[in-house]
């Protein structure tokens, strides 16, 4: 496995885990809003 195909990788894994935890962070603060 190269370099490029790594940090690509890392970066895609980071963006999932940006988006789940914006959806849970929102969810949670909508909860809160209730």
């Amino acid at each position: 496995m190269n370099f490029i195909t790594a940090s690509s990788l890392l970066m895609g894994l980071l963006w999932i885990g940006a988006v789940a935890i914006y959806g849970i962070s929102t969810r949670y603060l909508g909860r809160l809003g209730d």
